[in-house]
């Protein structure tokens, strides 16, 4: 009898986590099926609401540090090639000028999260804010 008992509670505290789990699987689906990239400080934003509290530039060190994005002065904020090849991130460029304030021409860019990298970053950024092998 005891043991039935246990077997029962067992079952119910594994349908809570099977319920609270697919609230979070459809979360991830809808991210995956998401067109469009975000910046990075909205990465940081959803990750923030997911209980990891860092803001965008804490994310960008983060990043840095653990060998996604370049440490190199000039390049910081860039992803490496092996992130840029499996599709976490990608690169917006843009053009500015010439204009009344700024006569010459002036090439920007920034580094957006696309639906695959914010399902990466989300995994393995847990809540101690590194990112785990």
């Amino acid at each position: 009898m005891d043991k039935s008992r246990l077997l029962q509670e067992e079952l119910l505290v594994l349908k809570e986590t099977l319920g609270r789990a697919r609230l979070k699987l459809l979360f991830a689906d809808s991210i995956m099926a998401s067109k469009g990239s975000i910046s990075m400080g909205d990465m940081a934003k959803l990750l923030k609401q997911n209980g990891n509290a860092m803001g965008r530039t804490r994310l960008f060190e983060t990043l840095r540090g653990s060998g996604v994005f370049r440490c190199q002065k000039g390049r910081w904020n860039k992803p490496l090639q092996w992130a840029m090849e499996a599709g976490y991130f990608e690169i917006e460029e843009w053009c500015s000028g010439p204009s009344y304030e700024m006569p010459e021409r002036w090439l920007w860019s920034a580094t957006r999260v696309t639906p695959k990298g914010r399902a990466f970053l989300m995994d393995k950024l847990g809540k101690d804010n590194e990112l785990s092998d």
